[in-house]
Protein backbone atom coordinates (compact mmCIF):
# COMPACT_ATOMS: atom_id res chain seq x y z
CA UNK A 1 0.00 0.00 0.00
CA UNK A 2 1.18 3.63 -0.94
CA UNK A 3 1.39 6.27 2.12
CA UNK A 4 1.20 9.11 -0.68
CA UNK A 5 -0.94 9.99 -3.60
CA UNK A 6 0.04 9.47 -7.34
CA UNK A 7 -2.33 12.80 -8.21
CA UNK A 8 -1.11 14.69 -6.06
CA UNK A 9 2.27 14.53 -7.00
CA UNK A 10 1.73 14.75 -10.85
CA UNK A 11 0.10 18.69 -9.41
CA UNK A 12 2.46 19.30 -6.46
CA UNK A 13 5.38 18.36 -7.87
CA UNK A 14 5.46 20.37 -10.83
CA UNK A 15 7.11 23.84 -10.95
CA UNK A 16 4.84 26.34 -10.10
CA UNK A 17 3.81 28.92 -13.30
CA UNK A 18 5.07 31.83 -11.07
CA UNK A 19 8.59 30.79 -11.91
CA UNK A 20 7.85 31.72 -15.86
CA UNK A 21 7.32 35.28 -14.57
CA UNK A 22 9.25 38.24 -12.78
CA UNK A 23 7.67 38.11 -9.72
CA UNK A 24 8.20 42.08 -9.19
CA UNK A 25 5.92 42.58 -12.24
CA UNK A 26 1.84 43.83 -11.90
CA UNK A 27 -0.62 41.22 -11.89
CA UNK A 28 -1.30 42.91 -16.00
CA UNK A 29 1.90 42.57 -17.20
CA UNK A 30 2.68 38.29 -15.47
CA UNK A 31 -0.14 37.72 -17.17
CA UNK A 32 0.34 39.11 -20.59
CA UNK A 33 3.96 37.58 -20.28
CA UNK A 34 2.41 34.35 -19.63
CA UNK A 35 -0.02 34.24 -22.45
CA UNK A 36 2.80 35.15 -25.04
CA UNK A 37 5.07 32.09 -23.32
CA UNK A 38 1.86 29.70 -23.90
CA UNK A 39 -0.10 30.93 -26.76
CA UNK A 40 1.09 32.02 -29.70
CA UNK A 41 -0.66 35.15 -31.80
CA UNK A 42 0.97 36.54 -35.31
CA UNK A 43 -0.47 39.78 -34.03
CA UNK A 44 0.57 41.19 -31.43
CA UNK A 45 -2.36 43.23 -30.83
CA UNK A 46 -4.50 39.86 -30.09
CA UNK A 47 -2.79 39.28 -27.21
CA UNK A 48 -4.30 42.56 -25.48
CA UNK A 49 -7.49 41.41 -27.10
CA UNK A 50 -7.48 38.44 -25.54
CA UNK A 51 -6.32 39.54 -22.49
CA UNK A 52 -9.40 42.01 -22.19
CA UNK A 53 -11.69 39.27 -23.03
CA UNK A 54 -9.94 37.12 -20.01
CA UNK A 55 -10.25 39.87 -17.31
CA UNK A 56 -13.70 41.30 -18.13
CA UNK A 57 -15.38 40.70 -14.62
CA UNK A 58 -18.63 38.72 -15.80
CA UNK A 59 -20.10 39.86 -11.42
CA UNK A 60 -19.98 43.47 -12.67
CA UNK A 61 -20.51 43.09 -16.79
CA UNK A 62 -23.92 43.78 -18.60
CA UNK A 63 -22.84 41.83 -22.02
CA UNK A 64 -20.19 39.80 -22.44
CA UNK A 65 -19.15 38.06 -26.06
CA UNK A 66 -18.54 34.40 -26.70
CA UNK A 67 -14.94 34.20 -27.28
CA UNK A 68 -14.41 31.75 -30.22
CA UNK A 69 -10.98 30.22 -30.72
CA UNK A 70 -10.83 29.06 -34.20
CA UNK A 71 -7.93 27.16 -36.20
CA UNK A 72 -6.51 23.93 -37.51
CA UNK A 73 -5.68 20.84 -34.59
CA UNK A 74 -2.56 21.56 -33.00
CA UNK A 75 -2.74 25.17 -33.15
CA UNK A 76 -3.52 26.44 -29.64
CA UNK A 77 -6.90 26.48 -29.19
CA UNK A 78 -7.44 23.70 -26.34
CA UNK A 79 -4.18 25.65 -24.58
CA UNK A 80 -5.99 28.97 -24.62
CA UNK A 81 -8.86 27.11 -23.16
CA UNK A 82 -6.91 25.64 -20.46
CA UNK A 83 -5.27 28.75 -19.60
CA UNK A 84 -8.76 30.27 -19.05
CA UNK A 85 -9.51 27.67 -17.00
CA UNK A 86 -6.65 27.79 -14.70
CA UNK A 87 -7.05 31.70 -14.43
CA UNK A 88 -11.03 31.17 -12.82
CA UNK A 89 -10.51 27.75 -11.48
CA UNK A 90 -12.87 26.27 -13.66
CA UNK A 91 -13.13 23.00 -14.95
CA UNK A 92 -13.67 22.73 -19.19
CA UNK A 93 -16.96 21.64 -19.91
CA UNK A 94 -17.59 18.27 -22.13
CA UNK A 95 -19.92 17.74 -24.36
CA UNK A 96 -21.39 15.02 -22.67
CA UNK A 97 -22.42 17.37 -19.47
CA UNK A 98 -26.24 17.11 -19.11
CA UNK A 99 -28.12 20.23 -18.17
CA UNK A 100 -28.89 19.46 -14.96
CA UNK A 101 -24.92 18.87 -14.44
CA UNK A 102 -24.48 21.95 -16.65
CA UNK A 103 -26.93 24.18 -14.10
CA UNK A 104 -24.88 22.75 -10.45
CA UNK A 105 -22.07 23.47 -12.10
CA UNK A 106 -22.62 27.15 -13.27
CA UNK A 107 -24.09 27.82 -9.77
CA UNK A 108 -21.27 26.78 -8.16
CA UNK A 109 -18.66 28.37 -9.95
CA UNK A 110 -20.73 31.62 -10.19
CA UNK A 111 -21.82 31.80 -6.11
CA UNK A 112 -20.55 32.29 -2.95
CA UNK A 113 -23.64 30.58 -1.43
CA UNK A 114 -24.78 28.43 -4.48
CA UNK A 115 -27.79 26.89 -3.00
CA UNK A 116 -29.02 30.48 -2.13
CA UNK A 117 -27.66 32.18 -5.29
CA UNK A 118 -25.80 34.79 -3.23
CA UNK A 119 -22.50 36.39 -3.70
CA UNK A 120 -21.94 36.63 -7.90
CA UNK A 121 -18.39 35.77 -8.30
CA UNK A 122 -16.37 36.35 -12.04
CA UNK A 123 -16.46 32.95 -13.55
CA UNK A 124 -15.98 32.06 -17.19
CA UNK A 125 -17.55 28.86 -19.13
CA UNK A 126 -15.46 27.23 -21.39
CA UNK A 127 -16.04 24.10 -24.16
CA UNK A 128 -13.38 22.77 -26.05
CA UNK A 129 -13.46 21.24 -29.54
CA UNK A 130 -17.14 22.23 -30.21
CA UNK A 131 -18.44 21.10 -33.93
CA UNK A 132 -21.36 21.69 -36.09
CA UNK A 133 -23.10 18.15 -35.10
CA UNK A 134 -22.77 18.61 -31.66
CA UNK A 135 -24.51 22.55 -31.87
CA UNK A 136 -27.30 20.76 -34.27
CA UNK A 137 -27.49 18.12 -31.18
CA UNK A 138 -27.92 19.91 -28.13
CA UNK A 139 -30.09 22.97 -28.33
CA UNK A 140 -29.66 24.10 -24.92
CA UNK A 141 -25.96 24.78 -25.56
CA UNK A 142 -27.07 26.50 -28.81
CA UNK A 143 -29.52 28.31 -26.36
CA UNK A 144 -27.18 28.94 -23.93
CA UNK A 145 -24.54 30.83 -26.48
CA UNK A 146 -27.35 32.66 -27.79
CA UNK A 147 -28.89 34.31 -24.38
CA UNK A 148 -25.88 33.72 -22.59
CA UNK A 149 -24.43 37.63 -23.72
CA UNK A 150 -26.65 39.74 -21.89
CA UNK A 151 -27.25 39.83 -18.69
CA UNK A 152 -30.67 41.44 -18.90
CA UNK A 153 -31.99 38.07 -21.01
CA UNK A 154 -29.82 35.16 -19.72
CA UNK A 155 -32.18 33.76 -17.45
CA UNK A 156 -33.35 30.33 -19.77
CA UNK A 157 -35.97 27.88 -18.52
CA UNK A 158 -35.06 24.14 -20.02
CA UNK A 159 -37.02 20.96 -19.55
CA UNK A 160 -34.97 17.93 -18.66
CA UNK A 161 -36.22 14.32 -19.11
CA UNK A 162 -37.97 13.72 -16.65
CA UNK A 163 -40.03 16.78 -18.01
CA UNK A 164 -38.95 18.79 -14.87
CA UNK A 165 -38.59 22.41 -15.84
CA UNK A 166 -35.34 23.94 -14.57
CA UNK A 167 -34.36 27.29 -14.63
CA UNK A 168 -31.14 29.14 -14.71
CA UNK A 169 -28.82 32.26 -15.34
CA UNK A 170 -26.27 31.44 -18.01
CA UNK A 171 -24.53 35.05 -18.03
CA UNK A 172 -20.80 35.16 -18.18
CA UNK A 173 -17.78 34.98 -20.15
CA UNK A 174 -17.43 32.03 -22.89
CA UNK A 175 -14.97 29.98 -24.65
CA UNK A 176 -15.29 27.90 -27.37
CA UNK A 177 -13.13 26.30 -29.84
CA UNK A 178 -13.29 24.45 -33.08
CA UNK A 179 -11.87 23.67 -36.25
CA UNK A 180 -14.41 24.55 -38.42
CA UNK A 181 -15.89 28.55 -38.39
CA UNK A 182 -19.62 27.71 -37.30
CA UNK A 183 -20.01 31.46 -38.12
CA UNK A 184 -20.22 30.53 -41.61
CA UNK A 185 -23.32 27.96 -41.27
CA UNK A 186 -26.41 29.74 -41.77
CA UNK A 187 -27.84 27.72 -38.99
CA UNK A 188 -25.25 29.99 -36.54
CA UNK A 189 -25.30 33.26 -37.86
CA UNK A 190 -27.04 35.08 -35.49
CA UNK A 191 -24.31 33.93 -33.29
CA UNK A 192 -21.80 36.13 -35.28
CA UNK A 193 -23.20 39.72 -33.75
CA UNK A 194 -22.06 38.02 -30.16
CA UNK A 195 -18.87 36.59 -31.05
CA UNK A 196 -15.32 37.55 -30.92
CA UNK A 197 -12.91 35.32 -33.10
CA UNK A 198 -9.52 34.77 -32.15
CA UNK A 199 -7.14 33.05 -34.61
CA UNK A 200 -5.03 30.59 -33.94
CA UNK A 201 -1.89 28.86 -36.01
CA UNK A 202 0.77 26.72 -35.40
CA UNK A 203 3.65 28.52 -33.83
CA UNK A 204 6.43 29.64 -35.33
CA UNK A 205 8.24 29.97 -32.00
CA UNK A 206 8.99 27.65 -29.22
CA UNK A 207 6.38 27.39 -26.59
CA UNK A 208 5.98 26.36 -22.76
CA UNK A 209 4.09 23.53 -22.24
CA UNK A 210 1.38 24.60 -20.19
CA UNK A 211 0.66 20.95 -18.51
CA UNK A 212 4.47 20.65 -17.18
CA UNK A 213 3.52 23.38 -14.33
CA UNK A 214 1.49 23.74 -11.21
CA UNK A 215 -1.22 26.53 -11.75
CA UNK A 216 -3.08 26.29 -8.97
CA UNK A 217 -2.48 29.64 -7.12
CA UNK A 218 -3.47 31.68 -10.73
CA UNK A 219 -7.22 31.96 -9.49
CA UNK A 220 -6.01 33.53 -6.40
CA UNK A 221 -4.36 35.99 -7.80
CA UNK A 222 -6.93 37.32 -10.33
CA UNK A 223 -9.78 37.31 -7.22
CA UNK A 224 -6.68 39.66 -5.55
CA UNK A 225 -7.03 41.84 -8.70
CA UNK A 226 -10.55 42.77 -8.27
CA UNK A 227 -10.42 45.20 -5.15
CA UNK A 228 -13.29 46.92 -4.40
CA UNK A 229 -11.54 50.16 -5.70
CA UNK A 230 -11.08 48.27 -9.41
CA UNK A 231 -14.58 47.48 -9.01
CA UNK A 232 -15.67 50.52 -8.35
CA UNK A 233 -12.94 52.39 -11.07
CA UNK A 234 -14.66 49.99 -13.56
CA UNK A 235 -17.82 51.02 -13.17
CA UNK A 236 -16.72 54.56 -13.55
CA UNK A 237 -14.80 53.21 -17.02
CA UNK A 238 -17.94 51.36 -17.92
CA UNK A 239 -20.31 54.87 -18.64
CA UNK A 240 -17.17 56.56 -19.67
CA UNK A 241 -16.86 53.81 -22.80
CA UNK A 242 -20.52 53.74 -23.26
CA UNK A 243 -20.68 57.32 -23.80
CA UNK A 244 -17.55 57.58 -26.44
CA UNK A 245 -19.21 54.53 -27.89
CA UNK A 246 -21.96 55.80 -28.98
CA UNK A 247 -20.20 58.72 -31.09
CA UNK A 248 -18.97 55.84 -33.07
CA UNK A 249 -21.67 56.22 -36.45
CA UNK A 250 -19.63 52.95 -38.19
CA UNK A 251 -20.26 51.07 -35.24
CA UNK A 252 -24.07 49.38 -34.48
CA UNK A 253 -25.97 49.83 -31.29
CA UNK A 254 -25.22 45.98 -30.65
CA UNK A 255 -21.42 46.62 -31.10
CA UNK A 256 -21.35 49.31 -28.71
CA UNK A 257 -23.44 47.23 -26.30
CA UNK A 258 -21.25 44.26 -26.40
CA UNK A 259 -17.80 45.92 -26.32
CA UNK A 260 -18.24 48.64 -23.63
CA UNK A 261 -16.98 45.93 -20.05
CA UNK A 262 -13.94 44.70 -22.14
CA UNK A 263 -13.02 48.10 -23.54
CA UNK A 264 -13.29 49.50 -19.69
CA UNK A 265 -11.37 46.47 -18.99
CA UNK A 266 -8.61 47.45 -20.69
CA UNK A 267 -8.84 50.97 -19.41
CA UNK A 268 -8.27 49.90 -16.46
CA UNK A 269 -5.03 47.98 -17.68
CA UNK A 270 -3.63 51.05 -18.38
CA UNK A 271 -1.61 49.41 -20.78
CA UNK A 272 -3.64 51.89 -23.70
CA UNK A 273 -5.63 55.00 -24.01
CA UNK A 274 -9.48 54.53 -24.44
CA UNK A 275 -9.08 56.53 -27.77
CA UNK A 276 -6.24 53.61 -29.10
CA UNK A 277 -8.30 50.67 -27.68
CA UNK A 278 -11.19 51.98 -29.47
CA UNK A 279 -9.16 52.22 -32.90
CA UNK A 280 -7.32 49.06 -32.03
CA UNK A 281 -10.48 47.35 -31.97
CA UNK A 282 -11.93 49.28 -34.97
CA UNK A 283 -9.52 47.71 -36.86
CA UNK A 284 -10.12 43.91 -35.43
CA UNK A 285 -13.46 44.15 -36.73
CA UNK A 286 -12.75 45.61 -40.20
CA UNK A 287 -10.51 42.57 -40.47
CA UNK A 288 -12.87 39.97 -38.66
CA UNK A 289 -15.46 41.18 -41.56
CA UNK A 290 -12.48 40.81 -44.17
CA UNK A 291 -11.85 37.20 -42.63
CA UNK A 292 -15.71 36.10 -42.88
CA UNK A 293 -16.42 37.32 -46.24
CA UNK A 294 -12.90 35.46 -47.75
CA UNK A 295 -13.46 32.19 -45.64
CA UNK A 296 -17.09 32.24 -47.22
CA UNK A 297 -15.63 32.09 -50.70
CA UNK A 298 -13.16 29.57 -49.80
CA UNK A 299 -14.88 26.64 -51.17
CA UNK A 300 -15.07 28.16 -54.47
CA UNK A 301 -11.23 28.79 -54.09
CA UNK A 302 -10.51 25.41 -53.32
CA UNK A 303 -12.49 23.90 -56.38
CA UNK A 304 -11.24 26.34 -58.95
CA UNK A 305 -7.62 25.40 -58.07
CA UNK A 306 -8.38 21.76 -57.78
CA UNK A 307 -10.43 21.27 -61.36
CA UNK A 308 -7.04 23.68 -62.67
CA UNK A 309 -4.96 21.09 -61.67
CA UNK A 310 -6.86 17.83 -62.73
CA UNK A 311 -7.71 19.76 -66.41
CA UNK A 312 -3.37 20.02 -66.82
CA UNK A 313 -3.09 16.32 -65.86
CA UNK A 314 -5.21 15.44 -68.71
CA UNK A 315 -4.24 17.57 -70.84
CA UNK A 316 -0.99 16.63 -70.59
CA UNK A 317 -1.91 12.93 -72.13
CA UNK A 318 -4.34 14.70 -74.71
CA UNK A 319 -7.90 13.90 -73.52
CA UNK A 320 -10.93 15.97 -72.12
CA UNK A 321 -10.83 16.55 -68.07
CA UNK A 322 -13.38 13.57 -66.81
CA UNK A 323 -13.13 14.12 -62.59
CA UNK A 324 -15.27 11.63 -60.57
CA UNK A 325 -17.70 12.90 -58.58
CA UNK A 326 -16.65 10.92 -55.72
CA UNK A 327 -12.83 11.76 -56.26
CA UNK A 328 -14.68 15.50 -55.83
CA UNK A 329 -16.59 14.63 -52.44
CA UNK A 330 -13.97 12.84 -50.88
CA UNK A 331 -11.59 15.85 -51.58
CA UNK A 332 -14.16 18.39 -50.09
CA UNK A 333 -14.14 16.24 -47.01
CA UNK A 334 -10.45 16.56 -46.80
CA UNK A 335 -10.92 20.10 -46.46
CA UNK A 336 -13.65 20.18 -43.92
CA UNK A 337 -11.82 17.99 -41.95
CA UNK A 338 -8.56 20.04 -42.09
CA UNK A 339 -10.48 23.30 -41.65
CA UNK A 340 -9.97 24.89 -45.09
CA UNK A 341 -13.59 24.58 -45.85
CA UNK A 342 -16.20 25.90 -43.04
CA UNK A 343 -19.51 27.11 -45.07
CA UNK A 344 -22.40 24.87 -45.28
CA UNK A 345 -22.19 22.55 -48.25
CA UNK A 346 -25.08 21.51 -50.85
CA UNK A 347 -25.26 19.66 -53.97
CA UNK A 348 -26.77 22.57 -55.59
CA UNK A 349 -23.56 25.20 -54.42
CA UNK A 350 -21.30 22.23 -56.03
CA UNK A 351 -23.34 21.64 -58.81
CA UNK A 352 -23.01 25.85 -59.45
CA UNK A 353 -19.38 26.42 -59.13
CA UNK A 354 -18.72 23.28 -61.36
CA UNK A 355 -21.09 24.91 -63.76
CA UNK A 356 -19.42 28.58 -63.65
CA UNK A 357 -16.43 26.34 -64.32
CA UNK A 358 -17.45 25.02 -67.12
CA UNK A 359 -18.51 21.45 -65.84
CA UNK A 360 -21.52 19.58 -66.20
CA UNK A 361 -22.34 15.63 -63.62
CA UNK A 362 -22.68 12.84 -66.35
CA UNK A 363 -22.70 9.57 -65.46
CA UNK A 364 -21.50 10.01 -61.98
CA UNK A 365 -18.43 12.60 -63.56
CA UNK A 366 -17.58 15.90 -63.67
CA UNK A 367 -17.22 16.66 -68.08
CA UNK A 368 -16.53 19.81 -69.89
CA UNK A 369 -19.65 21.11 -71.46
CA UNK A 370 -20.45 20.89 -74.78
CA UNK A 371 -21.59 23.58 -76.51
Amino acid sequence: MYDFKFEQLRVQDKPSYQALVNKDDNFIDRLTSLLKQIIYFDDNDLYFIALGLLLTPSALSNNLPIIFCYGKSGSGKSTFGRFASYLYGVTIKSPDDTVASLRRNLDIERYLIPENKEGEKNTILIWDDIDINLLNNNLALLRLLKVGYDRSSSEISIATQGRETISFNVFCSKVISSITNILLFNEFKELTRRTLILPFKKASVNLINDKFYNWTHLNVELQAFWTLTRARKFINYQLIVSQELQKLNNWSIDRQQLMTDIIATLCLTELLELPEIILLFDNYFKWLNDYLKSSQDNLTFLITQYVKDQTSSYSSIGIKTNIKASDLKNKILVWKNEGMVNQQITPNKITQIMSDLGFQLRDKHWSEKID
